[in-house]
C-alpha cells in the first residue's frame, strides 16, 4: 500500500487572501477523508501548519524544508500568500515535489519554468484581466482610467496584473493608472482624482474594498458623473465581508442612500463564478460541521468561499492523479509529470493554472439588487450574455470612450456660434452714416468749388465787348479792344 504525505502550509492573516485557519484546515481534512474512502489502496497522512512571518520557526520556508527532509513530503498544499509561496514553490520545483495552492494570484507565477511543479487552483488574475479587457473591446472602450487602493495586498496584485497585461499584451487600450493608500498621511481626495482623470477618460476601473468604492462613487456623483456619460467597473473576487467589505449601494441610516443608488446604476461588478449545484452546497455544510466539531467555532457560509474550495479540490485532484499513476505503473514521485495529470471537475490549462469562470453583474433599477448579466468562460475564452437580461445604462446606451465633444467639451464642432453683438451693429451703422455724410459733403464741396471757379474765369466775354455790324451778314463777333482786329471772321476793306 502506497503511503502519501500531504503537508498543508496556511497563512491566516499575512497573505492577500485572508481566511480563518480553522476553516481551511477543516476543508482539507474533509477532502482527505473523502480520498481515503474513494481510494482505499492509498494511505493518506495529512499534517497542517499555521504559518506566520512573526516567528522564524513558523515561517513557510522553514516548515517546508523540515518536512521535506524529515517526512519525505509527497505534496504541499499551500501556502497562498505570494511572499511565502514564492520561495516554497521554487524549492518544491528543485525537489521535484508537486505543490498546489488556491492562492498565488501574482502574475509572476505564470512562469512555469521557474515554478515547474506548481498548480494554482484559485484565482488567476491574468484571466480576470483578460475577461475585463475582452468585454471592453466588445464595447469599443479603448481608453480607460484605473484607480487602485494598494493598501490591501490583493488590490496591489490586481493593479500589477492589469498593468502588466495592458503594457505587454493589449496595446490597443490606452490606460491611465492612479494608485493610493488608506494609510497615507494625507487623505486621498477622490474628487480631485476624478476631476483630473475625467479629462482623459470616461471609463473607470476601481480596485478596492466596498467602502472605498462607495467613497469614490460619491465623489463621482457630486461631480455630475451619473448622467450616463461615464461607466465604472469594480472587482469583488468573492463574498467575504471581512476582506472586501460590502459592495451594495444601501447602507443603514446613510442619508445619501438615494445618491448611492443613482450612481451605482453606472457600476458593473466582476466576481468569480461560484457553483450553485448540490455537491458544492454539501461541501459548504461539511466544512461548517467539521469546523464546529474540530475547533468548536461557528462558521458562516460566506467564509467557505472559492478559495477554501480550491484547497479542498487540490487534495481531491492529487488523489485522483496519484491513483491513476499507480494503476498505470508510473512514478508517483515525479512531481512534474504528476502535477500535469491532475484531473477533476475543474479545468487546468497546460500552464498548470485553473481556468475559472467569471460573472459580470449590474444594478437592476427595478429591484435595486445586483444581478448577473453575462458570463466569461475561461476555457473557451468566450463572453456570453445571459438570455433575456440586458445591462441597464443610465444614458440608454453604453457611454462612449471618446466623448463627441471631447473630454473637456471644447471640441470645435461643439462650439456654438455666438450671435453678432449689438455694439457691432451700432458701429457698422455709425460707419455707414459717417461714410454717407462724408460722400454727401464731398459732393456739395465739389459743386460749390466748380461754381466758384466758373465765376472767376478771366476769359469770360463782357456785354460791352460785343459789336454789331450793319453792313454785312448779321453775326456776332468778339473784338479785341487793344488791337484793330475782329475775332471770329476777318473782312478786307475795299
Amino acid at each position: 500500500m502506497w503511503v502519501t504525505q500531504i503537508v498543508g502550509i496556511f497563512t491566516q492573516f499575512d497573505g492577500e487572501l485572508q481566511y480563518e485557519y480553522s476553516v481551511i484546515k477543516s476543508a482539507v481534512e474533509v477532502a482527505v477523508e473523502k480520498a481515503k474512502i474513494k481510494y482505499p489502496d492509498i494511505t493518506f497522512e495529512f499534517t497542517a501548519y499555521n504559518s506566520s512571518s512573526a516567528s522564524i520557526n513558523d515561517h513557510a520556508v522553514v516548515i517546508a524544508s523540515r518536512e521535506h527532509y524529515e517526512r519525505h513530503v509527497s505534496i504541499f498544499i499551500g501556502p497562498s500568500a505570494t511572499q511565502e509561496l514564492e520561495p516554497v514553490a521554487k524549492m518544491a520545483a528543485a525537489w521535484g515535489i508537486p505543490i498546489c495552492t488556491a492562492g498565488g494570484m501574482d502574475v509572476e507565477f505564470l512562469n512555469k519554468i521557474l515554478y515547474s511543479t506548481l498548480l494554482r487552483n484559485g484565482i488567476v488574475l491574468s484571466r480576470l484581466v483578460h475577461f475585463i479587457m475582452t468585454y471592453f473591446h466588445v464595447l469599443d472602450w479603448h481608453r480607460i482610467a484605473v484607480l487602485s487602493d494598494e493598501t490591501d495586498k490583493w488590490g496591489s496584485l490586481i493593479h500589477k496584473s492589469m498593468k502588466k497585461f495592458l503594457t505587454e499584451v493589449d496595446h490597443e487600450v490606452r490606460t491611465y493608472f492612479q494608485s493610493f493608500s488608506r494609510y497615507s498621511r494625507v487623505k486621498t481626495n477622490f474628487t480631485y482624482l476624478l476631476s483630473d482623470l475625467r479629462k482623459t477618460a470616461r471609463i473607470f476601473i476601481i480596485i478596492g474594498t466596498g467602502q472605498i468604492l462607495r467613497e469614490i462613487l460619491f465623489a463621482a456623483y457630486d461631480l455630475g458623473m451619473s448622467n450616463g456619460e461615464y461607466a465604472f467597473l469594480s472587482v469583488k473576487l468573492f463574498n467575504n465581508r471581512k476582506s472586501f467589505g460590502e459592495f451594495t449601494w444601501f447602507k443603514k441610516d446613510d442619508p445619501r442612500n438615494a445618491d448611492a443608488r443613482k450612481i451605482y446604476e453606472a457600476l458593473l461588478l466582476v466576481t468569480v463564478q461560484v457553483s450553485a449545484d448540490s455537491e458544492y452546497r454539501q461541501f459548504v455544510q461539511d466544512v461548517i460541521e467539521h469546523s464546529s466539531k474540530q475547533f468548536n467555532v461557528s462558521v458562516e457560509e460566506e467564509s467557505v468561499n472559492v478559495i477554501i474550495a480550491g484547497f479542498h479540490d487540490c487534495v481531491m485532484m492529487y488523489a485522483a492523479a496519484l491513483n491513476k499513476t499507480l494503476v498505470e505503473g508510473g512514478d508517483p514521485r515525479d512531481g512534474y509529470t504528476l502535477i500535469r495529470s491532475l484531473i477533476g471537475d475543474i479545468y487546468i490549462n497546460s500552464n498548470g493554472d485553473r481556468e475559472a469562470d467569471y460573472t459580470l453583474s449590474d444594478l437592476d433599477p427595478t429591484t435595486g439588487e445586483m444581478r448577473a448579466v453575462a458570463t466569461y468562460y475561461s476555457v473557451q475564452q468566450t463572453f456570453e450574455f445571459i438570455p433575456d437580461v440586458s445591462i441597464h445604462w443610465p444614458g440608454g446606451s453604453p457611454p462612449s470612450a471618446y466623448p463627441f465633444c471631447g473630454f473637456t467639451g471644447d471640441a470645435p464642432h461643439c462650439q456654438q456660434e455666438e450671435p453678432f453683438p449689438i455694439y457691432g451693429y451700432i458701429v457698422i451703422t455709425a460707419a455707414v452714416i459717417f461714410l454717407a455724410a462724408v460722400g454727401f459733403g464731398l459732393q456739395i464741396y465739389r459743386r460749390v468749388k466748380l461754381e466758384s471757379d466758373l465765376k472767376n474765369l478771366w476769359w469770360k466775354v463782357q456785354w460791352d465787348d460785343i459789336i454789331f455790324q450793319n453792313n454785312g451778314p448779321k453775326s456776332l463777333v468778339s473784338v479785341d479792344t487793344s488791337e484793330d482786329r475782329v475775332y471770329g471772321f476777318e473782312k478786307k476793306r475795299e
